[in-house]
Formats: structure tokens, sequence, C-alpha cells
């Protein structure tokens, strides 16, 4: 699925699978997306409401594309 048909489907108010979010998460966060079609993208599901199936299918994407920082230092404090 590509980004227009997810948002034509979120428009209808249709959920999305959790495969479908994690595939046009995954377009997002890889640079595959136009910013225009990812402000449409989450304005139109913000409008239908997001489900927690789709906010979890996404956050384990993110969880995925994660990049590990090295710390030298084990005295750190996160404010």
């Amino acid at each position: 699925m590509d980004t227009a048909e997810a948002i034509a489907c979120l428009i209808k108010g249709y959920d999305l699978t959790k495969a479908e979010m994690k595939s046009i998460m995954r377009q997002i966060m890889l640079g595959g997306v136009p910013d225009v079609q990812i402000g449409g993208f989450l304005v139109a599901l913000g409008m239908k409401g997001e489900t927690i199936l789709e906010i979890s299918a996404a956050v384990e994407v993110l969880r995925e594309l994660v990049s590990e920082v090295p710390i030298e230092d084990n005295n750190l404090i996160d404010i």
C-alpha cells in the first residue's frame, strides 16, 4: 500500500491493518514519502482516530529503525 492509498482509506474512516501501517511508517521513516503526503497522512489518521493497533505498529517500526548511541561515560543524567 502506498501513502495515497492509505490516506484514501483513512479519509473513508477505515482502520489500517498492522501490515499496512508498518509499511507506510517504514516508507515515511526511510525518506520515501514527500512532506506534503506525510502531513496528509497524519491529518487523516488524526481525524479518523488512531487505533491501538495502528499506534503499536508505528512504534514497532520506530524501534526497528532506531540507531544506538554509543555512550562512553556512565555518569549521565537525563533531564
